[in-house]
């Protein structure tokens, strides 16, 4: 299996994100990793400490390289443009949140993207593709294949506080087929149960508590 390495320079969350696209049977999978936020200078530096073995195995297993970016440099525009090639103006994306009927700030989803993204064209050819974590993903859509939908929540963005993924409430668009959300959801608890504690253990100098200096970006 040959995978391409696709690393997006967002500047707001930090949160990794896989989607992994099948093609026929008869082709190799074609796997697509992306880290919201992970720039070079600081990945490289890493790489060449041992500290990211994995990325540094899918580099040279894989390919990679620098990709410019929109500006301003907000997560979900630039997710929705990936999977669609469509420039936000016509995707619909055009930032975090919108207004909504009543006036108030709502966050925007799947349903305000108005072209196909890669896996509606994938279902249209009789492919299947598995989507875990794609910003804008939720609530999920009817796809050949396995969605799981990134969810983000407007007290994020006002409190600066990281989504649990064990609050997901079961029923609630986050995974198709429906029968499998059980399944996967579970393995999504997991995860989020352990990641602090690998987090720490790999790099305590980032699990350490909010310094000023990170709150003074989180406050521009």
């Amino acid at each position: 299996m040959k995978a391409s390495l696709h690393i997006s320079p967002g500047v707001v969350f930090v949160a990794a994100v896989l989607s992994l696209i099948s093609c026929s049977p008869a082709e190799d999978p074609v796997v697509v990793i992306g880290v919201d936020g992970l720039e070079w200078d600081v990945a490289l530096p890493l790489i060449r400490q041992g500290r990211l073995p994995t990325l540094e195995r899918l580099m040279c297993q894989g390919s990679f390289g620098i990709l410019s970016t929109r500006a301003p440099a907000k997560s979900p525009v630039i997710w929705t443009t990936v999977v669609t090639g469509k420039n936000p103006s016509k995707h619909g994306i055009l930032d975090f949140t919108r207004l909504g009927a009543d006036g108030e700030r709502v966050l925007y989803s799947s349903t305000d993207r108005r072209t196909k993204a890669v896996w509606n064209i994938h279902t249209d050819a009789g492919e299947s593709s598995a989507v875990v974590g794609w910003w804008n993903t939720f609530p999920v859509e009817k796809i050949s294949g396995v969605m799981v939908a990134q969810v983000n929540t407007l007290e994020q963005l006002t409190y600066r506080k990281w989504f649990n993924p064990g609050d997901v409430a079961r029923g609630a668009g986050q995974v198709y087929p429906a029968a499998r959300e059980d399944e996967l959801l579970e393995i999504v608890e997991d995860v989020g149960r352990e990641l602090p504690q690998i987090v720490e253990s790999l790099y305590p100098e980032v699990a350490s508590s909010e310094s000023q200096s990170d709150a003074l970006k989180w406050d521009a």
